[in-house]
């Protein structure tokens, strides 16, 4: 995951460390200098640093993360019916620790938790938004991202990032993350343009950033959505 906020939309100077400043000159100490740098300021970790021991989408996986300073840690939590809860996990993925567990793992760092929500069309997703933002108000964190994943049909994406929207009027430490893969290509995707166009500017303020895919070839598309909806972060996965 890159994080990426330069002013033109690309990956810029800002993703370029001047190796030349390196006290070690071996091409060895410039690699590894280069990429910590890079780890360090412009990656985020997408369902924390998971290994063959540590799974993905764990408490353990996300601590790991962030003590490695990353700079914005993602993770998907779902909704658990046994239970009630919502849990870290990728559906079908096995559920595992609770949601109220995780955000204090943020407490004192300079990680922010990036929350993407999984819905199954059969989950009653404004509850589950509800409890995103009643946790994540009782950790007293200052910056959540919050990324709304698919609802059922298509057009239902637009209804649940506008409850989300609604439910952080006066909470500015909520943020929503756009995933762009859905909205880019409007008609192809099957979206109203005009509707899509409308439900983001109402919800400018609210919008943090874009995520397209990291391996996206069409960045012309990418750039000229953000800059028609201003919109100036966009986080890569």
């Amino acid at each position: 995951m890159v994080n990426n906020m330069t002013e033109d939309y690309s990956m810029g100077n800002e993703s370029v460390v001047r190796i030349n400043d390196a006290t070690d000159k071996s091409e060895e100490s410039i690699q590894k200098n280069y990429l910590k740098e890079i780890i360090h300021t412009k990656f985020g970790s997408h369902r924390g640093l998971g290994s063959q021991e540590v799974r993905e989408n764990s408490k353990e996986a996300i601590y790991r993360a962030i003590e490695n300073k990353s700079v914005f840690v993602e993770f998907d939590v779902s909704y658990c019916k046994i239970d009630g809860t919502l849990r870290l996990g990728h559906p079908p993925q096995e559920p595992f620790e609770k949601l109220e567990e995780i955000y204090s793992l943020f407490k004192n760092t300079p990680t922010y938790p990036k929350v993407d929500i999984k819905f199954s069309d059969k989950d009653d997703y404004k509850k589950m938004i509800d409890k995103v933002i009643e946790q994540g108000n009782k950790s007293e964190l200052d910056f959540i991202l919050v990324n709304i994943g698919d609802y059922g049909e298509k057009n239902k994406a637009l209804e649940v990032e506008e409850y989300f929207c609604s439910k952080i009027k006066n909470k500015p430490q909520f943020k929503l993350n756009i995933d762009l893969e859905r909205y880019k290509n409007k008609a192809e995707e099957g979206y109203d343009e005009e509707i899509v166009n409308k439900h983001i500017d109402k919800y400018k303020e609210r919008i943090y950033s874009v995520s397209p895919e990291i391996n996206e070839t069409d960045w012309e598309k990418t750039a000229e959505f953000c800059k028609e909806h201003d919109i100036k972060n966009i986080g890569f996965w």
